[in-house]
């Protein structure tokens, strides 16, 4: 276990070795010194818990000493009890406290006070020791949860009373600016649309209520551009001292939109080739039976003159359909090719050329 440190200050070496006597036994090591202002450079040297000061002493008392500790070296928090072998005026106590004095101790010296009062302040002053790395951590790990926030990549917005209270650095680019200035302290309801900015009260209100819902929101945004953008913002109410705001991580789904309206078009491409290729199927098997009862009466003896151009014509007309019906069965079966993104869509101009190649 860590051994705290006790600087002893008196000009008497009798009451430096029985201050000593006394606390010795509880395990403190013991720094003593006969020199106030040796005192000052022994603080610059060492780490010291407490310090025991006499406050009557020749050349620099015990109050400029103290003085001098607190605003000279800047050690603030350390314990400071002075000891007085003289009536202490009000004025006395005062003063002591102003330069930062903690606590006094009266000569001569009660042994069982001298400890308790030291092992008082030695407690307080490992207390605040505990804030203070507690503190440090909570720092440390706001400070990380900052980093983690600020660099995600998805736009994360605080919003109170539909003011931006805070925006990320991936918010800023997904609406199109440079600076945070350029969007804090606006509404947000400069970035969303009216449908958007209602659908996110009605599900912040359901998730107060307590009711179980989706916190996604799919709505339209605006970009410093005057641009329209696809947004997908997932909403969550929280209380900040004591005050209602709104934390909201949001994407840019735009790309998204895109990629499904050309999905879709592309089903829809789809289907109506293949619509064609079945309706091609159902037309050749009676256009088959057309062809073949042509050619029969063509091959009747004495058929007229003009019957017999006109069934020629027949049978022209009949192979010209059949030739249509034959590319639309060969683009129906035709491979697809990749498009933008993932996407496939039939190039027809391609299946033709191709065909007709054939």
């Amino acid at each position: 276990m860590k051994k705290e440190t006790l600087l002893i200050v008196d000009d008497e070496m009798a009451n430096l070795r029985l201050l000593e006597m006394i606390l010795s036994p509880y395990n403190y090591k013991i720094t003593k010194t006969l020199s106030g202002l040796e005192t000052l450079d022994i603080l610059k040297k060492e780490k010291v818990d407490l310090v025991l000061l006499d406050v009557v002493m020749p050349n620099v008392d015990g109050f400029e000493i103290c003085k001098r500790i607190r605003e000279e070296l800047g050690l603030r928090t350390i314990p400071i009890i002075m000891i007085t072998a003289r009536a202490l005026s009000e004025n006395d106590l005062i003063k002591g406290l102003e330069v930062g004095a903690n606590d006094y101790i009266r000569k001569p010296v009660d042994p069982q006070e001298v400890v308790a009062r030291v092992k008082a302040h030695i407690r307080i002053k490992n207390l605040y020791n505990e804030i203070d790395k507690a503190r440090k951590q909570v720092e440390e790990s706001e400070e990380k949860y900052r980093t983690l926030v600020e660099n995600s990549l998805a736009g994360v917005i605080l919003v109170k009373d539909d003011n931006i209270m805070y925006i990320n650095i991936r918010g800023i680019k997904i609406f199109g600016y440079k600076k945070k200035k350029d969007v804090l302290g606006k509404k947000l309801s400069s970035f969303i649309d009216k449908q958007g900015i209602k659908k996110i009260k009605e599900k912040i209100e359901k998730i107060k209520q307590g009711k179980r819902v989706m916190p996604l929101v799919i709505t339209k945004g605006k970009t410093a551009k005057e641009e329209s953008i696809d947004l997908e913002i997932c909403v969550n109410p929280i209380i900040i001292k004591n005050e209602e705001h709104i934390l909201a991580n949001f994407r840019d789904i735009t790309w998204k939109k895109k990629l499904e309206e050309e999905t879709r078009e592309k089903e829809r491409l789809i289907g109506a080739i293949q619509m064609a290729g079945a309706a091609a199927h159902e037309i050749n098997q009676p256009l088959t039976v057309v062809l073949s009862q042509t050619e029969l009466l063509l091959s009747e003896v004495g058929l007229p003159s003009s019957a017999n151009q006109r069934a020629k014509k027949i049978i022209e007309a009949t192979e010209r359909i059949r030739e249509i019906i034959v590319k639309i069965s060969s683009i129906s079966k035709y491979k697809t090719k990749k498009y933008i993104e993932g996407i496939k869509i039939i190039d027809i101009e391609k299946a033709l050329n191709k065909k007709n190649r054939q």
